[in-house]
């Protein structure tokens, strides 16, 4: 990759960068920003394909000797947020940039191609959802990807501005959800009953007892209780409550949530309460491949001097989503962007000028992976 074409795909990128941030949109209602990605690589040459899993959009670059094939993944969807009593759309995330960057990509790509393989470039709809990767997934339109490279950039307090890391270290997440019955009783007969509520505040307290290993980021929190009625003297007997969990590893995720069904069911029947328990929202943790992480790491030292080892971030994301159910290799790569205040806020802003390195990384992994 020459001066010359750095150049040309840095005024690119910052150019996509702002008509996307200008066009945001909800999840699966990505039409805007599709068009416009779909647009931009039948410009480039690419073979595409609209219409995955709604609104998502896959860009194939194919060359004359056959090898793996790597997947470069941006999302698409914005944030909704009620300013005034009025809904309205931001790009607070940087999936506008994500989606420059990668388009980025595929124009210095296309200009110096790799040696061998093919490289898809993927614009998914619905990350924000937590399910946009698995309905890209069911497609099958990836049952043939090898491996997946996305992006994302960061915080200034987590990443300064010109720094960048080869893994971003998502934990897992999920909610735990605990229905517990009991049976209706009059105030003056609580014998008569069983206390759906105090069988809940029972389960509430077993839970917070619960210890696993320090060493290993985790939290547990209840964050909502549900009693039904509005009667002060009929004992309840429906409970509702809602466990948000989070761990760093897959493996401490599957162990936090035998350990606190079992410890709510228990609690419960000790007051004679019935519990029916269901996980929702699920979202695994980050299982790269430690071969492309390297790999990453290497682009970054060419393209930014310097790589920042492994970055910890308490957020999800449903990239891992892939390979999780694909089995792909995979690398997410966080980028310093000097993001203000912060990812999810109204008031989000980055320094434009960051973001061709990200272009310039991502398509450094795919000629170095992509070696005949």
């Amino acid at each position: 990759m020459n001066h010359e074409t750095n150049l040309t795909a840095g005024h690119y990128v910052v150019e996509l960068y702002r008509k996307l941030h200008m066009i945001p949109e909800k999840a699966f209602q990505e039409y805007e920003t599709a068009k416009l990605v779909a647009a931009e690589m039948v410009r480039l040459g690419l073979e595409v394909k609209t219409g995955i899993a709604g609104t998502g959009v896959i860009g194939t670059l194919t060359t004359a000797k056959p090898g793996p094939v790597i997947a470069l993944r941006a999302d698409m969807d914005a944030l909704c947020f009620v300013r005034n009593k009025k809904e309205e759309m931001i790009h607070a995330c940087g999936h506008d940039a994500h989606s420059a960057m990668v388009l980025g990509a595929a124009k210095i790509l296309v200009a110096d191609p790799p040696e061998c393989g093919s490289v898809l470039f993927l614009f998914q709809p619905s990350e924000e959802r937590q399910d946009g990767s698995r309905q890209v997934i069911a497609t099958g339109e990836l049952d043939f990807v090898d491996e997946m490279v996305g992006i994302h950039v960061r915080p200034a307090d987590e990443l300064p501005a010109g720094q960048a890391t080869p893994a971003l270290l998502h934990g897992a997440v999920q909610i735990i959800k605990a229905e517990i019955r009991g049976e209706n009783a009059h105030g003056a007969r609580p014998h008569l009953g069983v206390n759906a509520l105090e069988a809940s505040v029972l389960a509430v307290n077993a839970v917070n007892m619960l210890h696993f290993d320090p060493k290993v980021y985790h939290s547990l929190k209840v964050t909502r209780l549900l009693v039904e009625g509005d009667t002060y003297n009929l004992i309840p007997d429906k409970a509702e409550l809602h466990i948000d969990v989070r761990a760093q590893t897959n493996t401490l995720m599957h162990d936090m949530t035998e350990k606190i069904s079992r410890a709510i069911s228990r609690s419960a029947a000790a007051l004679e309460a019935e519990t029916i328990i269901e996980t929702v929202d699920f979202t695994p943790a980050a299982e790269y491949n430690e071969g492309l992480v390297q790999t990453a790491a290497g682009a970054i030292r060419h393209v930014m001097g310097s790589s920042r080892p492994p970055l910890l971030t308490p957020g999800a994301e449903d990239f891992h989503f892939y390979a999780t159910y694909l089995k792909m290799k995979t690398a997410y790569i966080g980028l310093g962007a000097g993001v203000t205040p912060g990812l999810h806020h109204p008031d989000f802003k980055l320094e434009q000028d960051q973001l061709i390195k990200g272009s310039m990384i991502l398509a450094t992994i795919v000629k170095e992976r992509l070696k005949n």
